[in-house]
């Protein structure tokens, strides 16, 4: 496993603890993204989630009474990105977390950090998983 798997693995279990008998009984967690998962971050999202809780579902829009989260692109180009997770939960429970900005000089964003930028924004949500 190499080290971004780990710290994801980490920073999921920690953040979204289920047990077996919770995951088996809990349908898909939805996820909704700006653009869908044409972006990057999206992709990124759906992967650190799925292996963190299980399947997820991409939807255009989050269904009423399911559990499911929303990637909200705020700004984004070739050096840097803003984003923030609105979440919702089956029983009514939502938020909003923080925006945060990915930012690089002298280079183009590349999967590894938008993996990494994933794993910060679902650790900084405050999803209640």
């Amino acid at each position: 496993m190499t080290p971004l798997a780990r710290a994801i693995c980490l920073a999921a279990s920690t953040l979204l603890p289920l047990t077996a008998a919770s995951a088996q009984a809990q349908p898909d967690l939805q996820l909704a993204c700006d653009g869908g998962l044409a972006s990057p971050l999206c992709r990124s999202v759906a992967s650190v989630l799925a292996e963190a809780v299980g399947p997820v579902t991409l939807a255009p829009e989050l269904a009423p009474g399911r559990t499911g989260l929303r990637l909200m692109t705020d700004s984004q180009g070739r050096d840097v990105l803003s984003a923030h997770i609105a979440w919702q939960t089956a029983d009514g429970r939502h938020g909003t977390g923080p925006v945060l900005t990915l930012s690089v000089m002298d280079a183009d964003l590349t999967p590894a950090m938008f993996d990494r930028f994933a794993v910060e924004m679902l650790r900084h949500s405050g999803l209640p998983l």
